[in-house]
């Protein structure tokens, strides 16, 4: 501290002149000295919990509080405050133990040039010291955002100790096809490197460890789990870890198409449960890579239906990423290979010769067959067909291929399957069942439900379900309070025609509520929890769902026991789930959905009353529904930041349902200027475009919202 800051100085003593004395003597060297005298121990332990002290001085004219007392009670209140006894100097001994119990120094009674020296000192040793802990300080919530840094970047990067793997980011464990972080933990750096290469990095690991020089590099080949080896530069820099010195290793690879895409941007190009490429980003490098005429193998799992009965959506999961990573197992490193969907892979190939496609093919089924996977305490055998889709059947663009491989696996599975069957040169003339029905208008916006019922789509999401092709999206919903809680709505989707696109969103726009099939309703649930469950198994975080119900599920009387007995099995929170009804539904049938309502908040749930657009004569519903949550209708607010009109209407809803002790949501929020408006009133949840896009990830990252 510097001499001009003031010095907040305790001293124990019983005598009034002599600490005047020192004070004076510190006072005309230049000190602004705030003193405290403390005569007792009862007194000293209080001003040590309650202030903060920069220097003790330790009389001897104080009976009652020995200095063996102070020093233990400045142990006790974990304060770095230096001691310095003014006293004659005692034996040598003596002065040995006082140091050794916590006395900085000891100087003579007499003001003189040594106390002035002596406390210049210690005061010096102080602020190095409180620095020192604010630097550590820093340096931990530095490491700490590194670690973030590290989890998100597309580098794969891992750190090295006495040459084995410490610590490994996501995108290291891809390309080296670890499953876990857990796996790589302990592995010797020299198992990923080419055995011809392990002289050569010795040496290297050598002159970074013993030089603490800058990063060295050499190229190489690495190897992956599967023994497969790809071109690649390894940078090695020292650095330190968690207070330990350490090696960071960097893996470029210098393939020329890798086999993994490495972890990406937000949304994410990797599927969540396999690894592999998800359907998008798939279709992006398949009509990238069409011109060249790759071939293609479509796999899908016939029995899944029988086997996700058996073990249940988490465990099919883990059935998926054993059949994952035995197709890697048989692809060559210029290869991609994708999980589309509930059993759906599909892998291309540079070499797109038939007989190698069928090759492959073969492998894979006795792959399949010959090993059964174990799921906890299940056997499983898979039964597969595949469509084979060879480099001379030219195909102008993705949709078209993958067209022609579903036919082609369907004609396998209907010939007894555990085969694969080239697909057809044309497409069958028949319509697929998950197309979407021709839309003549456009579809209206989100906020203005449509007035014509669309039962035909209700019956799209059956025929979907029946066939395995849904699959759920997710939209954050931030809560601006920011407790710290992870807020999704959750939405069923279809998967396309050929496993490809998902059915537009326009058409799932228009889906009205009271159409939609109650056995959707339930297989989102049950979806929305076990994917619940895997989370709260990686990270541990608290996440709630927001899922809506359409008109048979509120009139299903068999519903809430079905509800009660599947947060049972799935061993999630009741809180974790928020089901929505819609206003119009809450207004026709309002008897019965008196008696739902109280039901579902009987199992924990929580209740949204949703679409609500300020109806004056339908307020009294808000006031006879004991729900939760009001989501209000987007509509509203449209052009807020300059509609007067609405932001008085907003304004005023937003006061009623707060006045009935119930929370707010807007959903439709696109820009900032709206927010703004919208954290200025109150509301308590937002939703929109404007935090992220439905996602078939749970991947919002709901700290950016606040700053700390």
């Amino acid at each position: 501290m510097r001499q001009d800051d003031p010095l907040r100085l305790l001293m124990i003593s019983s005598s009034w002149n002599e600490t005047e004395v020192l004070t004076n003597h510190l006072r005309n060297a230049g000190y602004t000295v705030r003193l405290l005298r403390v005569a007792d121990e009862k007194r000293l332990t209080m001003v040590l919990r309650d202030q903060d002290w920069d220097l003790l001085l330790h009389l001897p004219d104080a009976p009652d509080l020995e200095i063996a007392t102070t020093l233990a009670l400045l142990s006790e209140s974990h304060k770095d405050i230096p001691v310095i006894m003014v006293a004659d100097m005692p034996s040598p001994a003596h002065t040995l133990a006082l140091f050794d119990a916590g006395v900085s120094d000891i100087v003579p009674p007499e003001p003189t040039g040594l106390l002035l020296r002596t406390v210049r000192r210690e005061l010096e040793g102080l602020r190095v010291r409180r620095r020192l802990h604010v630097c550590q300080k820093d340096l931990q919530a530095i490491e700490q955002r590194c670690l973030i840094l590290l989890n998100s970047t597309k580098d794969a990067v891992a750190y090295v100790q006495e040459g084995m793997h410490i610590l490994a980011n996501p995108a290291y464990l891809h390309i080296f096809l670890f499953s876990n972080a857990d796996e790589v933990i302990g592995v010797p750096l020299l198992d990923v490197v080419d055995t011809s290469a392990h002289p050569l990095l010795k040496n290297r690991l050598r002159t970074v460890e013993q030089a603490d020089s800058a990063m060295v590099s050499l190229e190489t080949h690495a190897v992956r789990t599967n023994g497969q080896r790809f071109p690649a530069r390894i940078e090695l820099t020292p650095t330190i870890l968690e207070g330990e010195p350490c090696i960071q290793v960097m893996i470029h690879d210098h393939s020329p198409t890798p086999v993994f895409q490495q972890h990406v941007d937000q949304g994410g190009r990797l599927d969540a449960w396999t690894g592999l490429y998800n359907r998008s980003s798939f279709l992006e490098e398949l009509d990238r890579t069409l011109p060249q005429h790759p071939g293609i193998l479509y796999l899908s799992v016939d029995n899944q239906a029988a086997l996700r009965e058996q073990v249940g959506w988490a465990g099919t999961d883990r059935l998926f990423k054993e059949i994952a990573d035995r197709l890697v197992r048989h692809a060559q490193p210029n290869d991609r290979v994708a999980h589309f969907g509930d059993g759906v892979f599909v892998l291309f190939t540079t070499d797109g010769e038939e007989a190698r496609l069928r090759a492959l093919s073969e492998a894979i089924r006795k792959a399949l067959d010959d090993a059964p996977i174990e799921v906890g305490e299940n056997t499983l055998r898979i039964e597969s067909s595949m469509g084979l889709h060879p480099a001379y059947l030219h195909a102008k663009d993705s949709d078209t291929a993958l067209s022609r491989l579903e036919a082609a696996a369907n004609i396998a599975r209907q010939s007894g399957g555990k085969q694969a069957v080239v697909c057809p040169p044309e497409l069958p003339t028949a319509p697929s069942i998950i197309e979407p029905p021709p839309i003549s208008e456009p579809a209206p916006a989100v906020a203005q439900p449509p007035a014509t019922p669309t039962p035909a789509v209700g019956n799209l999401l059956s025929a979907a379900l029946d066939r395995n092709k849904l699959f759920l999206v997710y939209q954050p919903i931030v809560y601006l309070g920011g407790d710290g809680r992870e807020l999704y709505e959750v939405f069923p989707r279809i998967i396309g025609s050929g496993g490809g696109h998902p059915i537009p969103e326009q058409v799932m726009q228009i889906v009205d509520a009271r159409h939609l099939p109650s056995a959707t309703d339930r297989w989102t649930i049950a979806r929305a929890l076990d994917v619940l469950a895997e989370r709260q198994v990686r990270d541990s975080k608290a996440t709630q769902v927001w899922i809506a119900l359409s008109r048979d599920t509120l009139l299903d009387e068999s519903f809430p026991a079905w509800l009660e007995g599947k947060l049972r099995t799935s061993c999630i929170p009741a809180s974790a789930l928020i089901v929505q009804i819609q206003h119009t539904l809450a207004a026709e049938d309002h008897q019965r959905i008196r008696d739902f309502v109280p039901a579902v908040h009987n199992l924990g749930c929580g209740v949204a009353l949703s679409h609500c657009r300020g109806d004056a004569r339908r307020e009294a519903d808000l006031q006879t529904l004991d729900v939760d949550y009001i989501r209000v209708e987007g509509a509203i607010i449209q052009d807020l930041a300059t509609n007067r009109q609405h932001q008085a209407l907003l304004k005023g809803i937003n006061e009623r349902i707060h006045a009935l002790e119930k929370r707010t949501l807007v959903d439709s929020v696109r820009d900032a200027n709206t927010l703004t408006i919208l954290w200025q009133y109150g509301v308590d949840y937002i939703q929109g475009e404007y935090l992220q896009k439905q996602s078939d990830t749970m991947s919002y990252d709901f700290s950016s919202m606040f700053v700390d």
